[in-house]
């Protein structure tokens, strides 16, 4: 009994962490409305979610994957643009995601493609959101990896190498769907996660009713 409430715990702990928090960060944080990509970074830093102006999009063109070793994966990142950027201007906002891209020139994470989409759901810090004991629980690419993804993408296109400011965001039509998705998530964890148990426990019962000889012999003749 002990033991199932103390893996219940921590089940609950990790769940909690790795979905839910996300969804309170979310419901918490600063929106900013008809934000042009053009302007610094630095006016929109606490942005917790973004809605960026008539005319903004990603750049799915000028995207590149970045093959991370630490991550084992292929890391996207694409620049958010408006009409008024040339090439050369310097990009501070871009869109990301993980195994969503080729490595060069095609990117279709989260809603990046369909032309309505025009909200970022900003990538916080790990230390915003989690205690430092339980940073290593963050999910995606570390702030280093998405760093070295954007280098790439400047040497693979041209663009200004002018150090600013990044910020990066899963780029995404409906900012309600895309902060459920995270109660989604935990819910179906949970639920996994107590069918588990519930096994387990029903498995040690029959064991300790019936025996594990007999329990052997009943689940080889399932098998069979």
């Amino acid at each position: 009994m002990l033991t199932s409430t103390a893996l219940g715990l921590v089940t609950g702990i990790v769940i909690y962490f790795k979905s839910s928090v996300f969804y309170y960060h979310y419901t918490g944080a600063a929106t900013y409305r008809s934000v042009v990509p053009s302007q610094p970074a630095e006016t929109i830093l606490d942005a917790g979610v973004v809605n960026f102006a008539v005319g903004s999009g990603v750049d799915a063109s000028r995207s590149v994957g970045f093959q991370s070793a630490a991550d084992a994966a292929l890391i996207c990142v694409a620049p958010i643009v408006d009409a008024s950027m040339k090439p050369q201007t310097p990009v501070s906002l871009y869109a990301y995601g993980v195994n969503c891209c080729s490595f060069r020139g095609s990117f279709h994470c989260d809603d990046a493609l369909n032309p309505n989409a025009r909200y970022g759901f900003v990538r916080p810090e790990p230390t915003a959101v989690l205690p430092p004991l339980l940073a290593d629980l963050a999910s995606g690419p570390s702030e280093e990896t998405l760093a070295a993804a954007v280098r790439l993408q400047q040497a693979s296109y041209g663009g200004s190498e002018k150090h600013v400011r990044n910020i990066f965001v899963r780029y995404v039509n409906d900012p309600l769907a895309a902060k459920m998705s995270f109660v989604d998530t935990a819910v179906l964890a949970g639920v996994s996660c107590s069918s588990l148990f519930l096994a387990g426990l029903l498995a040690s019962a029959s064991v300790v009713v019936l025996g594990a000889g007999k329990v052997g012999l009943i689940l080889k003749r399932l098998v069979v």
